[in-house]
């Protein structure tokens, strides 16, 4: 799966992310796409300020859209999480 980001001249696999957070109203979410004709399992690594990493995945269906939602257990850290992000 390539992963894009606005200003960025070409696709990737990996991204780094250097900040995030759930609390106070705060809401993060990191979209990725899947320009494949395969369906792509995709992981978080989240950084926990003071704590140790999450790690999530997801399965992101062919030619689709698939959302890490940061507040969510599933696909997340959780609530009331600052943390930096890799996505592979």
């Amino acid at each position: 799966v390539a992963l894009r980001a606005m200003g960025v001249a070409a696709p990737s696999t990996e991204w780094c992310l250097g900040e995030g957070f759930t609390g106070f109203g705060w809401e993060t979410f990191i979209s990725v796409g899947n320009p494949t004709a395969n369906a792509a399992t995709v992981t978080a690594i989240f950084n926990i300020d003071g704590g140790a990493p999450v790690v999530r995945q997801i399965v992101v269906p062919a030619n689709s859209r698939g959302t890490f939602i940061a507040r969510d257990l599933a696909s997340g850290p959780g609530i009331d999480v600052a943390f930096g992000a890799k996505i592979t």
